[in-house]
């Protein structure tokens, strides 16, 4: 992956039109990285697919290709029964867990946090102030911004960074 760092010198449309990421695997010529990548990733689909067909292959007594490992079917049998009895105990310890933590936090929000605040009000009015105080200032009344429909925000009348952060610091809330 590499930047273009040629954007200095071009407007604000060369750059929404210009493309910032490159691929060489993409782009023109490089066959040795194509070839390389492709071979990767072709074995490793392999690696991924092969244990999954030697058990199609040997779930049955006369194997579906001869290409592929067969075990005897009396093998095959155990190995199903082995895979089978893991996938069914781990399903059912996920589905145990997860009702159990279902049910946990249904409990927490049912009847501990719906009874308890987790803020403080204080602070959370004094905050609620101070942003209608920057909103207001930028933007107009709460009514006006309430009822309007469409606006179109100017460019200077943009929040600059972290001035939400630093009235909060100033007002002390």
């Amino acid at each position: 992956m590499k930047v273009n760092h040629n954007m200095l010198n071009k407007s604000k449309k060369d750059l929404l039109n210009m493309e910032l990421i490159e691929d060489r695997y993409f782009e023109e010529g490089n066959w040795g990285l194509k070839i390389r990548q492709t071979l990767a990733v072709l074995f490793s689909w392999i690696i991924l697919i092969y244990p999954i067909l030697v058990a199609i292959n040997s779930s049955t007594s006369k194997p579906f290709w001869d290409f592929i490992f067969h075990w005897s079917f009396a093998e095959g049998r155990v190995f199903e029964h082995i895979v089978f009895s893991v996938l069914l105990k781990g399903g059912l310890g996920v589905i145990l867990i997860s009702t159990m933590f279902l049910i946990h936090n249904n409990y927490m929000e049912e009847h501990v946090f719906a009874k308890k605040k987790l803020y403080n009000e204080f602070q959370a009015e004094n905050r609620t102030k101070v942003l209608n105080e920057i909103y207001t200032a930028r933007f107009g009344k709460q009514e006006f911004r309430e009822s309007i429909q469409y606006y179109i925000v100017a460019p200077e009348q943009n929040l600059p960074n972290h001035l939400i952060e630093e009235e909060f610091k100033k007002k002390g809330c």
